[in-house]
Formats: structure tokens, C-alpha cells, sequence
């Protein structure tokens, strides 16, 4: 986790999962653009995400970890909380697939699919 303050305590922040790259680094980067403050949650690191944490250090905070579970989820907004007041925004990005038929899905893959 990333601890800078930030001096911009008006504008909006969000969390964002599953934004080590793809989808997710690009809806953080476009958050950024914005003008929000961004908890940017990732499961593998990425050179991407990184390189964006150092340009933008007083406006990204970085949560490793699997956002399926519990503590992952806590410490994002934990760290929202702490480094930038609170949350305003959350997008959903991360996902898994089961590389199953519908009719073959147990309720358990279809936990974690959701």
C-alpha cells in the first residue's frame, strides 16, 4: 500500500479492481485524467500500473492482493479512507471466468464468477 497524503482533498475519489492492466489501468488512467484520486486494486503487478503509481503519487494509492476476498476489499477501502477521506466511487472491474457450460457450473463456480 502506498501512504502519501494528498493536498487535493476535493476532488472525488475511487476504487478501482482489477487494474493491473487492461480495462482496469485504462479506466484508472482515465479516472486520473479527471481529476479524481484513485485506490487502484491489482492482483499480479504490473510495469503499467507502477510506472503510473510514480507520475502520480499524490493522486494513486496501489492495493495488492485478490479482491474476492475479504481483507483485500477491506484494505482498499481502508486505505481510501486513510489517504484520501473516504470513497466516492467504486468500479468493479476485476474478474475470473470458468471456462464451463452454464448447464456444467456448479453454485460454487458461479460464486466466484460473481
Amino acid at each position: 500500500m502506498n501512504a502519501n497524503t494528498n493536498a487535493d482533498t476535493e476532488a472525488p475519489v475511487a476504487a478501482v479492481t482489477g487494474a493491473g492492466r487492461g480495462l482496469g489501468l485504462l479506466i484508472v488512467e482515465s479516472l486520473l485524467a479527471h481529476g479524481f484520486r484513485v485506490v487502484a486494486n491489482y492482483r499480479s503487478p504490473s510495469k503499467e500500473l507502477s510506472e503510473l503509481e510514480d507520475e502520480s503519487a499524490d493522486r494513486l494509492a496501489t492495493v495488492c492482493g485478490d479482491i474476492g476476498e475479504e481483507q483485500t476489499a477491506q484494505d482498499v477501502a481502508a486505505l481510501a479512507a486513510k489517504r484520501f477521506g473516504g470513497l466516492d466511487v467504486v468500479v468493479n472491474n476485476a474478474a475470473c471466468s470458468r471456462d464451463k457450460a452454464l448447464i456444467a457450473m456448479s453454485p460454487e463456480d458461479w460464486d466466484e464468477v460473481f
